[in-house]
């Protein structure tokens, strides 16, 4: 892998906090002529609509600029013949990037919220939250006002290949909002738990406690295009934050697509992959006619049926 020293823009580093710092990347890479500022200007068109489930605020996006992450081929074939999109080889030429640690901060360019940002591992290593998950709490004491998300190889991630978070500001997602309100998760996603703690350590041993529980259980697909389970580990997303305790939600995983994403017949078909936005109540489709089909109803099937159920 070459150098990210032609890639580095620490030009930000008179900024008091790294929240300012990353923010100083995004307004500046905004202002030039590259993919992130027409991805960020599609934002503006994107449609909306409310999906209340019980007292749960799920909502719907109509986002075609997601077309690429929603339809992403990531098989083993695809990955091993295409250039990782989150190495310097990959870079756009107007991205720019924040080293942090072992990690390089980036304005996500196929963005869900504005602003959006990957954490990337500055080495090319696949997607494995084991030797990361405790990197991935103190991030969020180092950006207070974001929640880092996590998806899975098998998950969501387009970049099953290579290590990344994702930050978006704290508020964005229902499910982190409704825990901080009510203080208990909400009838939505049938596998998720919620851990909380002042300590690194606690948070660490309870995570992967959880992990190995639940790699006991994953469960047979329900349809022959999923992915097989696998025994020696769990798949799942991740959402973390920081509100005066490091917060985690963890919302375990049996497959990687609902059936409604596969239907032969395209009266049926619903083209949406769930990653950890999804699973948190704010549902990314790329077609209209996907937008137009999606309900409350079928929204909560799907988060179900993707889901291991207990």
């Amino acid at each position: 892998m070459s150098s990210l020293s032609e890639k580095i823009e620490n030009t930000y580093d008179h900024e008091p906090t790294l929240s300012k710092k990353i923010e100083g990347m995004y307004d500046h890479e905004l202002t030039l002529a590259g993919r992130a500022a027409f991805q960020y200007g599609l934002l503006k068109q994107v449609r909306r609509k409310e999906l209340p489930i019980g007292d749960f605020p799920a909502v719907l996006f109509f986002n075609p600029g997601r077309v690429h992450s929603v339809m992403a081929d990531v098989s083993d074939e695809t990955l091993a013949t295409r250039q990782c999109f989150l190495c310097p080889e990959g870079l756009e030429d107007k991205q720019q990037t924040f080293l942090y640690g072992n990690y390089a901060i980036r304005v996500n360019p196929f963005p869900i919220f504005a602003p959006h940002f990957t954490i990337s591992s500055v080495q090319h290593e696949p997607q494995q939250i084991r030797g990361h998950y405790e990197d991935m709490l103190r991030f969020t004491t180092a950006l207070p006002e974001y929640t880092i998300f996590y998806n899975g190889a098998r998950c969501g991630a387009s970049a099953p290949d290579h290590m990344h978070f994702q930050a978006i500001r704290t508020g964005s997602l229902p499910m982190q909002v409704y825990c901080d309100k009510h203080g208990h998760l909400p009838d939505f996603c049938p596998s998720a738990r919620w851990i909380q703690s002042n300590s690194i350590e606690d948070m660490t041993a309870r995570f992967f406690a959880l992990v190995d529980e639940f790699a006991a259980k994953n469960q047979p697909p329900t349809y022959p295009q999923a992915l097989p389970p696998r025994p020696d580990d769990a798949d799942f997303n991740i959402i973390s934050w920081y509100n005066g305790h490091y917060n985690t939600i963890i919302l375990f995983r049996r497959q990687s697509r609902p059936a409604c994403f596969f239907a032969e017949n395209p009266e049926e078909r619903i083209l949406i992959s769930p990653g950890a936005v999804e699973m948190c109540g704010v549902a990314i489709v790329s077609t209209e006619d996907s937008f137009n089909r999606l309900t409350a109803d079928k929204l909560y099937k799907i988060i179900n049926e993707v889901s291991i159920t207990i």
